[in-house]
């Protein structure tokens, strides 16, 4: 990768909060390795893409959601085509401690003796 960090004073970095720890360490690698100056920028996606619309200043933004960096390209906020992943996040089933309904797949949630096992739980 070549990285000519003349031609920027500062990087703009923006990130939605749950996917911010590992972003600052990428960026103080990424200072460190080419003397680079990035700012980063936590907060709600629709909040952060409010203040890219607002201020036209931003380089990189970071969110668990891709249907948020959707709507970011539809407004012409993300450059089409400059979107690359960085990671994936699992959807995962919670069960009770010890498993006693012997919860292993979805299609376990679908069994119809599941509605006696398992207690409703309180919103």
């Amino acid at each position: 990768m070549v990285v000519n960090m003349t031609k920027f004073s500062q990087l703009r970095v923006y990130s939605a909060g749950a996917v911010a720890s590992p972003l600052r360490d990428a960026i103080d690698v990424f200072d460190k390795k080419f003397g680079a100056n990035c700012s980063l920028k936590v907060g709600k996606p629709n909040d952060l893409m409010a203040e890219i619309a607002t201020s036209k200043r931003g380089d990189v933004i970071s969110c668990g959601a891709e249907y948020i960096l959707d709507e970011a390209e539809d407004q012409g906020l993300v450059l089409k085509g400059s979107r690359r992943s960085l990671g994936l996040r699992r959807a995962v089933i919670i069960v009770p401690l010890g498993n006693p309904a012997k919860i292993t797949s979805l299609q376990d949630l679908c069994r119809k003796v599941l509605e006696s096992e398992l207690p409703l739980m309180d919103a």
